[in-house]
């Protein structure tokens, strides 16, 4: 249904077939000139399943930001799984530090009203002491975030995490490394962690790693929810078999209706309902899709497939590095030479060192040729750097 809350009673005069309008007071049952047991009419206006729900714009990681529509059944789907894996309770305390204008962050608050839980926002997350003080002094038991969270988590909070009431964290938008799993899981024994996988045009949710099976198959995002069907297809076209690589297609009730304005780019994106989502990746014998990569982001260095993907892998399990961002520049005779931008965890970065590292532990092949030492990478609101920017300067 369409509905407005607000807290100014002229806005009343507004209610019409389509549009409901409720003052705050009246949904919360405080309203000072009604008796305590007298009825409140309740507003029902609903929409069909196909119905435009929402247009969200997608983080611009890649490239500009597109318009994706998203309908009432998107929503309602991925909703109810999200509700279901997780195992989401009436008496939960949700934290919501996501922007509500993505995907991920409308999902904390739906799941959060769709189970009856309450919905605790904090935003003060870069004052790391005050947003754990808020985390345990609000008794939030949930918390969703994506990577760029728990890597800035592990490495500039306490030793201990005194966070007793919580009992479930999720991560989405990037794949959790290894070793910030293990760190997560040691700081945090008695929490349940899943690892998801999705983007904005599966109305954020694909695929969950279980808890149990997550530090068995770390390197994995999980398998699909109930309903929702994968495939990998090979460059030449063809779905892949056995453990083949390829792009990761997705056909279920959580794809979008279409990009907003834009039925050509529609039509190139979903065919016969599979959603080409641009991302590569493969499935494991357990029946778990592991990413590779994105589409846009491999270099093609003479002749060579090389993934931006594991190059940052190992620019960030340097000591001294904080995050690192990995773009292909145009060369003369190789074609595409990686080259890394890199944000140290300090100025004093030794350069040499870093290079040395990367040769340990990268074939010739994939070294960066070139470094670009940056104070900050340019990144999206959820913290996914803007490859695009990079690119551009190359």
């Amino acid at each position: 249904c369409l509905l407005v809350l607000t807290d100014r009673e002229p806005l009343l005069d507004l209610e019409s077939n389509r549009l409901g309008v409720m003052l705050f007071d009246d949904l919360l049952g405080e309203h000072p000139d009604r008796e305590a047991d007298e009825p409140r009419e309740g507003i029902a206006h609903p929409l069909p399943a196909s119905r435009t729900a929402s247009i969200v714009f997608t983080s611009g990681s890649t490239g500009q930001p597109k318009g994706v529509e998203l309908s009432q059944g998107n929503f309602d789907f991925v909703t109810t799984a999200v509700i279901d894996y997780l195992g989401l309770r009436s008496d939960d305390r949700y934290a919501l530090i996501l922007p509500l204008y993505h995907t991920y962050g409308k999902s904390v608050m739906l799941s959060a009203l769709g189970c009856g839980a309450c919905l605790v926002m904090i935003d003060d997350f870069l004052n790391l002491p005050d947003f754990l003080r808020d985390l345990r002094g609000r008794c939030c038991s949930v918390l969703s975030v994506v990577p760029f969270h728990l890597e800035m988590l592990k490495k500039f909070s306490p030793q201990e995490l005194d966070l007793p009431d919580l009992r479930i964290v999720t991560t989405s938008g990037n794949t959790l490394s290894p070793e910030t799993c293990n760190w997560l899981s040691k700081r945090l024994p008695d929490v349940r962690i899943f690892s998801m996988y999705g983007l904005t045009e599966s109305t954020t949710r694909v695929c969950y790693m279980p808890p149990d099976l997550l530090l068995k198959s770390p390197e994995s995002c999980g398998v699909p929810l109930p309903g929702v069907a994968l495939r990998i297809v090979g460059l030449d076209g063809r779905v892949a078999t056995g453990e083949g690589e390829g792009e990761i297609h997705v056909k279920g009730p959580n794809v979008m209706t279409g990009y907003f304005g834009d039925p050509v780019l529609t039509e190139a994106t979903i065919e016969d309902g599979w959603l080409k989502t641009g991302d590569l990746g493969r499935m494991n014998r357990k029946g778990q899709l592991v990413l590779s990569g994105r589409l846009k982001e491999i270099i093609k260095c003479a002749g060579e497939r090389i993934s931006t993907r594991e190059i940052e892998d190992v620019l960030r399990a340097h000591a001294q590095v904080s995050d690192a961002a990995v773009v292909g520049a145009p060369h003369a005779v190789l074609g595409e030479i990686a080259h890394a931008y890199v944000e140290p965890l300090d100025p004093g970065l030794d350069l040499d060192d870093l290079k040395s590292h990367c040769a340990k532990h990268l074939s010739h092949h994939k070294l960066p040729r070139g470094y670009t030492i940056v104070r900050k990478l340019p990144r999206t609101s959820t913290g996914k750097v803007r490859k695009f920017m990079l690119e551009a300067q190359e």
